[in-house]
């Protein structure tokens, strides 16, 4: 990773070169002087909490800009005391890439200090495909060979000490239908510790898993860990995550605390749930 000092404000991290001019416009437009060509090819896709995400084309190439700025004491804080997004976020990119993970394609980041804290931009290239929550509504099949690829995914991401505070089915694409191959999406919630407590790591997994139940489940009916599915994910995670665990405990603990996710949301997908209703019964009589 590169850093360009832009100004004595300014300051650009890349990758690659090949982009100034699109940084130059996107530098324009949003921090320095309007510029008309940028905002004709510009659509704003989300506004919430600080975060603006807008959609650019230009020259036949889609990106997405991330711009953070925050109204919050406590997020101004903590820009402050610890890397600002855009820049975090660019590092976490080029972490999974260097891991042999996917993310979409980090174009920059770009950097701004105010008075004490700090704007910051971060912008990737579209990752194409189609979100994990529409494949297994839409287009669900070989469920076991989606089941095992997702368990190898989880495995590697966490034997690298990578967590995810959001691992929501719309935070991942998958870019081939018949390899099943996934990207990441959507790096504000990810993190690259030196070291991951077993513990954090159980409760990355069964996050994940009740966030299947809690996005896809509850609305489509859709049960992709029904009939031996769950278990056939944790055997497949526990092997690619192949760090030293008492195997049996661990996947306990991943059981447990998927349940205290779920009737953390909602008691009812608990009772309506066969796999859920069954998995509460297994782990129950061992609490």
């Amino acid at each position: 990773m590169y850093k360009y000092h832009y100004d004595n404000k300014i300051s650009i991290y890349y990758q690659k070169l090949g982009y100034k001019e699109v940084c130059k416009h996107i530098l324009n437009y949003f921090w320095l002087n309007n510029d008309q060509e940028l905002e004709k090819n510009l659509e704003l896709v989300s506004n919430k909490k600080g975060k603006k995400v807008f959609s650019l084309m230009w020259n036949n190439s889609k990106y997405y800009i991330k711009k953070y700025k925050y109204k919050r004491v406590s997020k101004k804080v903590q820009s402050i005391i610890r890397k600002p997004e855009g820049n975090r976020n660019f590092s976490i990119a080029l972490e999974l890439l260097e891991s042999g993970l996917s993310t979409a394609t980090p174009i920059f980041g770009l950097i701004k200090k105010n008075l004490i804290t700090y704007d910051s931009i971060y912008v990737t290239k579209e990752a194409t495909g189609v979100t994990l929550k529409k494949y297994i509504q839409e287009k669900l099949y070989e469920k076991d060979k989606l089941i095992k690829r997702l368990a190898k995914l989880w495995g590697e991401f966490t034997k690298y000490n990578f967590i995810h505070q959001d691992p929501t089915p719309d935070n991942l694409i998958i870019k081939n239908n018949d390899n099943l191959q996934f990207s990441f999406i959507d790096l504000d919630d990810v993190y690259s510790p030196n070291y991951v407590p077993e513990i954090v790591t159980a409760h990355a997994v069964s996050r994940f898993i009740a966030k299947i139940y809690i996005n896809i489940w509850s609305q489509s009916r859709v049960d992709l860990f029904e009939e031996g599915g769950l278990e056939l994910f944790l055997e497949e995670f526990v092997k690619s995550h192949s760090k030293s665990i008492n195997k049996e405990s661990f996947i306990l603990k991943i059981k447990h605390l998927i349940l205290k996710k779920v009737i953390k949301r909602s008691k009812k997908l608990l009772i309506n749930n066969k796999t859920l209703s069954k998995l509460y019964s297994e782990v129950r009589l061992l609490f």
